[in-house]
C-alpha cells in the first residue's frame, strides 16, 4: 500500500502487488523513477511536439508520426554543445525548447549536429 501525498489533490491510496522482495522505500524509489521517466518524455512530446493536438489519423500517419517526434526528441538530447557548468561544477542544459528555437533560427548548427556531431558520437575507432 502507498499513501500518496500531494499538495496538489487529496492524498490518494494505492496498492501495488509483486513477487519483487525488495524494502519498500526502493520499490518506491523505483516506481517514482518510471514515472519521472515516463512524464518527462511525454510532456515534451505534448508541449513541444504538440503531439496531442495531432489530427493525422489516415494509415499509419499517427504511428509513424509519433516515431519521428521522438526519434527528433532524442536527436535534440544528445545535442551537449550547449550545457555549462557552474560554479558549483553543475552542468546547466539548455531546454528542449530553446535548442529546437536555436535549429530553426541557425540551421546550420543542425546541420552540423546531425551530419558531424552524432556521426562522430558513434565513430568506430
Amino acid at each position: 500500500m502507498a499513501i500518496n501525498n500531494t499538495t496538489v489533490h487529496d492524498n490518494s491510496v494505492r496498492y501495488y502487488f509483486s513477487r519483487i522482495d525488495l524494502p519498500v522505500e526502493k520499490i518506491g524509489k523505483i516506481i517514482r523513477k518510471h514515472w519521472q521517466i515516463e512524464n518527462n518524455l511525454y510532456w515534451v512530446l505534448d508541449m513541444h511536439f504538440y503531439e496531442d493536438l495531432s489530427r493525422n489519423r489516415k494509415d499509419n500517419a499517427l504511428e509513424n508520426l509519433s516515431i519521428l517526434r521522438k526519434l527528433c526528441y532524442n536527436i535534440i538530447k544528445m545535442d551537449k554543445r550547449y550545457d555549462k557548468e557552474n560554479k558549483n561544477e553543475n552542468i546547466i542544459k539548455l531546454s528542449t525548447k530553446r535548442k529546437m528555437n536555436r535549429y530553426v533560427n541557425y540551421p546550420k548548427e543542425f546541420e552540423e549536429l546531425l551530419f558531424k556531431i552524432i556521426p562522430q558520437t558513434y565513430k568506430k575507432e
